[in-house]
């Protein structure tokens, strides 16, 4: 099961995806900065032109919302023994992961934490911004 310090840059996150009116889509989240995004794939036609929030349930149960979404220009369709793929991949501006959705009009988030692996080496001294308790 993923933990929080699991969500790290250049992996894959696999999941469920509502495109509204119940229907489910499998997507994978690939969380990388500015290149972050969702693919989406389904056997049936689906569209994401129109939706500027996508929530989704990853495969550890946590929550996942992509706030103000941009679809790729082009999607991609193909058959294989007689089966149909589509596929879209969409650009949210922002990603959230925790125990519930949230959505672009909700005033839901109070706070924001930035977590960095390498702390001590970018801030060498311990004292610059304040102290532990």
């Amino acid at each position: 099961m993923e933990t929080r310090e699991d969500l790290v840059e250049g992996r894959p996150h696999f999941g469920s995806f509502d495109l509204g009116e119940g229907r489910q889509i499998a997507g994978e989240l690939s969380l990388d900065g500015e290149d972050t995004s969702l693919l989406l794939q389904d056997s049936s036609f689906f569209s994401t032109r129109d939706l500027d929030v996508i929530s989704g349930v990853l495969g550890d149960r946590r929550r996942v919302s992509l706030l103000h979404c941009v679809p790729r220009v082009s999607s991609g369709h193909s058959t294989r023994n007689g089966e149909a793929l589509n596929l879209e991949r969409v650009f949210p501006h922002f990603v959230t992961i925790g125990d519930c959705h949230i959505n672009a009009v909700d005033r839901a988030i109070v706070g924001v934490a930035v977590v960095l692996k390498d702390s001590t080496r970018i801030f060498n001294d311990s004292d610059a911004f304040g102290a532990l308790v």
